[in-house]
């Protein structure tokens, strides 16, 4: 269902080794083994050992288990205070001394610790945690980055010692690397020398940190080394200690968006702390030009397969990568005039093929839009391999010409620009304006499946060379559906601006693809295809969203059908994986998705832990940015310890996470009748929202909105408009309640009005119809009233049946009792 970039595990036991008054060295292989022996005594009867030198230190794979991106599985994450095995010291006696090899005291990380070493060490380094990993770490060169380390031991001076065992940890993957041992019967001097894969290595035997760093077999693992190692990985990884003692937040002075407020838990209050200080990024990122850059300039960079250590930069400062949703978010939360900025640099950007008139074969190629917005034949530098079009043998002198086709972006840039267009009126003119950045992306599509022969489409679905696309060379849902939504949303422009002609062509294109999309990417049993999904959950829902709004009775019912069937499936690999309701491979493109699937498709339980696992990712209060979106995360499940990864407010992500908080809240984007708006919130568990002046998405209505998580089968809300605009009519939807719910009584204002109460997902719902008036405050408040029936399974007997039976099979008991009572004494009688 998704790609994985695996590693292959692999323990090193190198050539022989030389030490200065050495008693014995040796080496072994242990790469495909549970237990290895390290040293063997060459007495039957052992030998007398002052110290023990382990060469090592480091573990293979050499990373956090979460490469590139994040992993929540027990097995592949490594935190820490992870044990990944032990060494055993075994004596003459039968008796043994277990030393463990555990991050933080006897591991240690090699390549992010160098890359990345805060806040443990390096410039703003936290002094307290520096100085404490320093005490616990027991491996010999590894806090200067040392390419070989060494543990030493002391085993226990009363006994022989017969034997060094390796035992890997079977519940981890890979094992601790081993070069070799050395043993001493007495006090060692000089540097221990020896070679491994034909480098050589050279251990300081008498160097005074082993004064105060060499562990006693017969205490191996203190308390103090135990308390410490997770005071350590506290400093790098958040825990429920600081989730739930999260503080209400109040926004900055800085933020000039929405003030929304989620209250009514510590997850709650964390939402409103990563709204204000992404949404203040994503509003501002933009330079006077319009460019975008991916990553902020300067901030914290965790590293693919990162172990929670950071460094400061930008990592992607200087791309714009097309495959964001960034302009779609702006709009939603009222910042058009800043999406409008930027889509006015993207739509030059797109004009860079005819403008260069650059050709394949001769053809002309349309502008669309390729993997970095600001270099578009960027894709030659840095994915040569990734692409078809990479030969000149096969391509001509113009192989390059088409860079990649970065179809996920293409149409996420198409819905972007109709959002902004709905945003300031749907009008004619904004078409006209914008006419030939409109038909030169739209035209891209139908050139695309015009020379099918050059661009690989088949079965009326695109090729995409992208991210989005497993391998990143092919077909997925993740990068056709949003060019399907584009197409029919510049239908829809067209229209209005009377490009008739074009619209029709459009239309034409349009049915043939969506039907491609259905019949190619749908199994025999009506669930999308997962091996054709792209990235890693069900996209169909979280692209919908925002053509055509928050309430799924107004989306493509083909797709919405899917996504349900899809839906159980899609979330029970994700539980099987990751251990829980984690979605770490991206959270963006993983968690934020199929919390995005939960809430749309009403499943409140499942949403609800999305929901809070989601603000345990985005909180850390030790980091620089307290708030914010990593571009992936790991999670320790058995301590559930969560630490970030990568990127740190990558668009892609950022807007994605940025976007569940408006589907929460639930003001629907405006997309067809101009006189309705659409308010259903989707709130977790005991979560509350309040907003005091929010922009109707596509209107200029204005309104003031607060909603109460349900209590005892009770709700409560209040809207206020301060401006109605085009709006005439609001359809509200209470929720969610108890399954069993039978009867809802709604009042607004005081006064009982008309209601419909639906089953959708796990929950029901209640629906009503207000025609507001500005600055008229609705009071609203629904009563439910819940049935004593246990299950809403249509096939389980009524009650009354069941109780009938019940009283039958008792009757039919004290029938059988009876006659076996009477024939016992009939026996006795006879006997007697």
């Amino acid at each position: 269902m998704r790609y994985r970039i695996w590693i292959c595990s692999l323990l090193l036991i190198a050539a022989v080794m030389t030490g200065v008054f050495c008693l014995t060295v040796q080496h072994s292989s242990m790469a495909d083994s549970t237990d290895v022996t390290l040293w063997t005594s060459s007495s039957s009867s052992g030998e007398s050992v002052k110290y023990i030198y382990i060469v090592g230190g480091y573990h293979d794979p050499d990373n956090g288990g979460t490469w590139p991106w994040g992993d929540t599985g027990y097995p592949i994450s490594r935190f820490i205070g992870n044990n990944m095995g032990d060494i055993e010291i075994q004596y003459a006696d039968g008796s043994k001394d277990t030393i463990p090899l555990i991050y933080g005291y006897t591991l240690w990380w090699y390549d992010n610790w160098r890359a990345a070493p805060l806040p443990f060490k390096g410039k703003g380094a936290d002094e307290t945690l520096s100085q404490l990993l320093q005490d616990t770490l027991h491996v010999y060169g590894a806090y200067n980055g040392n390419p070989y380390c060494a543990i030493r031991i002391k085993p226990d001076q009363t006994k022989a010692l017969k034997d060094i065992v390796f035992v890997d940890n079977p519940e981890k993957e890979g094992k601790a690397v081993i070069h070799d041992v050395h043993v001493f019967d007495s006090e060692p001097s000089g540097t221990i020398r020896g070679t491994s894969n034909g480098n050589a290595y050279k251990i300081r035997a008498t160097d005074e940190y082993f004064l105060s760093h060499t562990i006693d077999s017969t205490d191996p693992f203190p308390e103090r080394i135990s308390e410490a190692l997770d005071t350590l990985c506290l400093g790098v990884a958040t825990s429920s200690q600081d989730w739930l003692n999260a503080p209400e937040y109040t926004y900055s002075d800085k933020y000039t968006g929405p003030k929304i407020y989620f209250t009514g838990t510590p997850y709650a209050n964390i939402a409103n702390g990563v709204i204000d200080f992404s949404l203040t990024d994503i509003a501002t990122r933009a330079d006077d030009t319009g460019f975008f850059g991916e990553s902020l300039k300067y901030t914290e960079q965790y590293f693919y397969g990162g172990i929670g250590t950071y460094t400061m930069g930008g990592a992607y400062s200087t791309r714009m990568y097309s495959r964001n949703k960034t302009m779609l978010v702006l709009n939603g939360y009222g910042y058009t005039d800043r999406a409008e900025h930027t889509l006015g640099y993207i739509n030059r950007q797109l004009m860079y093929y005819p403008e260069h008139n650059l050709k394949i074969f001769g053809i002309d190629i349309p502008g669309h839009f390729t993997m970095d917005i600001a270099d578009p034949l960027n894709y030659k530098k840095t994915n040569f391999g990734l692409t078809k079009y990479n030969d000149p043998v096969k391509y001509g002198k113009d192989n390059w010409n088409l860079a990649n086709m970065e179809q996920d972006g293409h149409g996420m840039m198409m819905l972007s620009n109709w959002s902004v267009w709905k945003s300031n009126g749907s009008s004619k003119q904004w078409v006209e304006d914008n006419w030939q950045y409109i038909n030169e992306a739209a035209t891209w599509i139908v050139w695309c499946f015009e020379n099918a022969d050059l661009t690989y489409c088949t079965n009326n679905v695109l090729y995409a060379e992208s991210e989005g696309v497993v391998g990143w060379m092919g077909y997925s849902l993740y990068c056709n559906e949003p060019c399907y939504l584009g197409l029919l949303a510049y239908i829809e422009m067209a229209e209005v601006a009377g490009k008739t002609e074009e619209a029709a062509l459009w239309r034409e294109c349009a049915e043939k693809f969506g039907q491609g999309i259905l019949d190619f990417f749908t199994n025999e049993d009506g669930t999308w295809n997962f091996e054709y999904e792209g990235k890693d959950r069900d996209p169909s829902l979280a692209y919908m969203r925002y053509l055509y709004g928050y309430d799924t009775a107004d989306m493509n019912q083909d797709w919405l059908e899917r996504a349900k069937k899809s839906y159980a499936g899609d979330l029970q690999e994700m539980l099987d994986k990751n251990d829980g309701y984690w979605g770490p491979w991206g959270v963006g493109y993983d968690h934020a998705t199929i919390l995005q699937s939960a809430l749309l498709l009403d499943k409140m339980s499942d949403a609800t832990i999305l929901m809070n696992n989601l603000s345990k990712v985005c909180y850390d209060p030790d980091a620089p940015d307290v708030y914010g979106v990593a571009e992936a995360f790991a999670v320790d499940t058995k301590r559930e310890y969560v630490r970030r990864v990568g990127d740190f407010e990558n668009q892609i992500h950022t807007t994605e996470v940025l976007s569940v908080y408006l589907l929460s809240m639930g003001v629907s984007p405006v997309t067809s009748d101009n006189t309705t708006v659409k308010i259903m919130p989707r709130l977790a568990a005991d979560w509350n929202v309040a907003v005091e002046d929010f922009q109707v998405e596509h209107t200029n209505a204005r309104l003031a909105l607060e909603v109460k998580s349900p209590k005892n089968g009770i709700q409560t809300a209040s809207i206020k408009f301060h401006e109605l605009d085009t709006l005439k009519t609001v359809q509200y939807r209470f929720g969610p309640f108890d399954i069993n719910t039978e009867s809802a009584t709604i009042t607004v204002n005081g006064e009982n009005i008309e209601s419909d109460l639906i089953t959708s997902g796990d929950s029901k719902w209640a629906w009503i119809t207000l025609e507001p008036t500005v600055n008229t405050q609705y009071d609203l408040v629904a009563t439910t009233v819940v049935s004593d029936v246990e299950t809403n399974n249509e096939s389980s007997f009524p009650m009354y049946i069941i109780v009938i039976i019940a009283c039958v099979c008792v009757g039919i008991a004290v029938c059988v009792a009876v006659i076996v009572i009477r024939k016992k004494k009939q026996e006795v009688g006879i006997n007697g």
